[in-house]
């Protein structure tokens, strides 16, 4: 269990990493279904793509489910 949630955090991750600016990741993070206003805290934070993989509006724009569901 504790493997599978650093796996989802790494891949967390790296999607925050491949948006390569913050602007593009606030507007993915908004479609994603994040309020505006949390989206942006957490993107425009200066946090590590590490530390806003943990962040909530990550988290809740890419729950467990959305990384079950990429397997069907």
């Amino acid at each position: 269990m504790k493997i599978e949630a650093h796996i989802r955090r790494r891949l967390r991750s790296r999607l925050v990493y491949q948006q390569k600016r913050k602007k593009p990741l606030y507007h993915s993070l908004v479609k994603q279904g994040v309020p505006r206003k949390q989206a942006a805290n957490a993107v425009f934070s200066n946090n590590s793509r590490w530390a806003l993989s943990a962040e909530r509006a990550v988290t809740r724009a890419y729950p467990n489910n959305w990384f079950i569901n990429l397997k069907r």
